[in-house]
C-alpha cells in the first residue's frame, strides 16, 4: 500500500530518470559485520582443528605406549580422548555458526528483482524531492508577498502615529503594531536557496566529484540517495573535495600513533645518552643500543 501511495503522490510530475546506489549503507555495514564474525568463526575452526590433530596424535602415541606394556599411559590417554571430543564439539559448533553467517551474507546479495525494486523506489523519492523544491520556491514567493504586505502595513502605521500625535494622543498609544513588527522580523528569506543546496547534495549533483582511492580500512559518510557512502579498502568512489578530506580525516584517526622520535644516534667516545623510561621500548625496537 505504501508503494502505491508514494506512486500516486509522485504522479503529479513525471518520474525522474535517476540512478542511485544499488545497496543501502545499512546493508553494507551488515555485510562488514557478518564478514568479521565469519572470519572469527573460521579462525576458531582452524584453532580447534589443530587442537584435534594434537589430541589425535596424542591418543595414537599413548595407545602405542599402553600396547607396549606401559600402563601408566592410561591417564594421559584419557586426557587426550577428552580433548579430542571437546575439539570435535567446538569444531561442529563453529561450523554451524559459520554456516548461519554465510547464509545471512548470501541473503544480502543483489538479485534483479531487488535491484529493480530499489531503483523504482529511488526514482519515486527523487521525484518527490524535486516536487518539494518547487514548493520551497513557491514558499519563498509567498513569503516575499507577505513581507511586502507587512512593510506596507508598517508604513501605514507610521502615518497613523503621525496623525495620532497631531491629535495629541499620548506617546504611549498602542496602535497594534508590535505583533506585526515581530512577524515581519521573524520571516525567513532564501529558503529555496538552501533547499536547492540540499537537493544537489542528496541527489549527488555536485560538480567537483572525482575518483578517489580508499587506501585502507572502512569508512562511512552520511548516506545520500545517490550513494550509500560506505567504502572499504580498494574502492574508488567519486567524491567531492569536502568528502575526500573527511575520508582522509577518518583514515588518519585509524592509523596507529607514530613512535616518539629518538635523539641523535650515540657515537663512540661520547657519554652514553640517557633514554627516558617511556622511550626504552622504542629504543630497543629501533636497535638504538650503545656499543
Amino acid at each position: 500500500m505504501r508503494g502505491k501511495t508514494e506512486a500516486k503522490k509522485a504522479a503529479g510530475k513525471p518520474e525522474l530518470e535517476f540512478t542511485g546506489s544499488a545497496r543501502s549503507q545499512q546493508s553494507i555495514k551488515t555485510q562488514w559485520r557478518l564478514e568479521r564474525e565469519l572470519k572469527h568463526c573460521q579462525a576458531q575452526i582452524g584453532l580447534w582443528e589443530r587442537n584435534l590433530a594434537t589430541a589425535e596424535e596424542g591418543k595414537k602415541r599413548q595407545a602405542s605406549q599402553i600396547a607396549a606394556g606401559y600402563g601408566y599411559a592410561h591417564a594421559v590417554l584419557e586426557t587426550y580422548v577428552q580433548d579430542a571430543v571437546k575439539a570435535e564439539q567446538m569444531i561442529a559448533t563453529f561450523k554451524t555458526q559459520a554456516g548461519n553467517l554465510q547464509g545471512q551474507l548470501d541473503a544480502l546479495k543483489l538479485t534483479p528483482e531487488k535491484v529493480a525494486k530499489r531503483a523504482k523506489a529511488q526514482r519515486i523519492l527523487a521525484t518527490q524531492i524535486e516536487r518539494r523544491l518547487d514548493k520551497d520556491r513557491e514558499l519563498d514567493s509567498a513569503l516575499a508577498s507577505v513581507r511586502k504586505i507587512l512593510e506596507e502595513r508598517a508604513a501605514l502605521t507610521a502615518e497613523m502615529y503621525e496623525g495620532a500625535a497631531a491629535l495629541e494622543f499620548d506617546s504611549s498609544l498602542d496602535l497594534d503594531e508590535g505583533r506585526f513588527r515581530a512577524l515581519l522580523h521573524s520571516l525567513p528569506q532564501g529558503m529555496a536557496g538552501d533547499s536547492a543546496k540540499w537537493v544537489i547534495w542528496f541527489l549527488g549533483r555536485e560538480g567537483d566529484r572525482r575518483p578517489c582511492i580508499i587506501q585502507f580500512g572502512q569508512a562511512t559518510l552520511p548516506e545520500t540517495l545517490a550513494c550509500n557512502n560506505a567504502f572499504a579498502s580498494g574502492d574508488t568512489p567519486n567524491l567531492t573535495k569536502a568528502e575526500e578530506a573527511k575520508i582522509e580525516e577518518i583514515q588518519r584517526a585509524m592509523m596507529p600513533p607514530r613512535p616518539p622520535v629518538l635523539e641523535e644516534a650515540w657515537k663512540p667516545g661520547e657519554p652514553v645518552p640517557e633514554v627516558p623510561p617511556e622511550n626504552i621500548q622504542w629504543a630497543l625496537a629501533s636497535g638504538f643500543m650503545p656499543r
